[in-house]
């Protein structure tokens, strides 16, 4: 995800992308020969569905769909997999001003957003990797020797080339280099990217997705509640009204 420095884009942004989503009723729902200034057909059903559930992501209290009621009861990983494209455009509807803002909150901030720039990763989601291994000690030390904000093997730290694995630049730079990796080797599926992350990723190949490790479910789980919290914060700080269905749908 790149950072742009445009102001005043989130409301647009959240629009087109809900849009995009729920109303494309123009292209599906308009029959061949339609003259130009007929009225738009009523959304589909299934663009509606979709709405909701972007709508739930943001505001899971909003009660505007029963698919994601269960969310707190579930893994996080079993809800992202379930609806995987609502969560896609959820996360895509992050203004790059937002997130810039709420990483100003989150210790080592400013290096985050560097290195996630850099690797063409989402600092949020590099903030909520290192929350959950470190709690944002750059001094940590884990019982399997792991080191550091991204706790990295050691090992793992010598291929990236960090010569000091305490320092946070080096430590961020080459955890989220190791963390883009694993997402171009899983082809973008973030759960199996996070499960490798503290797996590694020649177990969860082997075992042909997220493997059966309390540990690494922890993690994962762990990650994800924190990714989609910094995401919800970084929407309702600027869109305190939500999304608007009538808006939205022209009403």
């Amino acid at each position: 995800m790149h950072i742009s420095n445009t102001k005043g884009r989130t409301k647009a942004l959240a629009i087109a992308v809900a849009v995009t989503a729920i109303l494309a009723v123009s292209v599906r729902n308009t029959a061949p020969g339609r003259q130009p200034d007929s009225l738009p057909a009523p959304p589909h059903l299934d663009d509606v569905a979709l709405f909701e559930e972007i709508q739930a992501w943001l505001d899971p209290a909003s009660g505007t769909t029963t698919a994601l009621a269960s969310l707190g009861s579930r893994p996080m990983f079993e809800a992202i997999r379930s609806h995987e494209e609502s969560f896609t455009l959820f996360i895509g509807a992050a203004d790059a001003d937002a997130v810039r803002d709420r990483m100003q909150q989150v210790p080592f901030g400013t290096q985050i957003v560097a290195v996630a720039e850099r690797h063409e990763i989402d600092p949020l989601l590099v903030a909520a990797v290192v929350q959950t291994e470190s709690a944002f000690d750059r001094l940590a030390v884990s019982p399997q020797g792991a080191l550091g904000l991204m706790q990295m093997m050691p090992k793992t730290a010598e291929e990236f080339g960090v010569a000091n694995v305490y320092d946070p630049g080096q430590n961020l730079d080459a955890g989220a280099s190791y963390l883009a990796s694993l997402l171009r080797r899983f082809d973008g599926d973030l759960v199996l990217a996070l499960a490798a992350y503290n797996a590694g990723p020649g177990k969860v190949e082997r075992m042909g997705g997220m493997p059966p490790f309390r540990e690494t479910r922890k993690f994962t789980e762990n990650v994800l509640r924190l990714y989609v919290e910094h995401h919800r914060a970084a929407w309702a700080a600027v869109n305190p009204r939500g999304l608007d269905f009538a808006v939205l749908a022209g009403g």
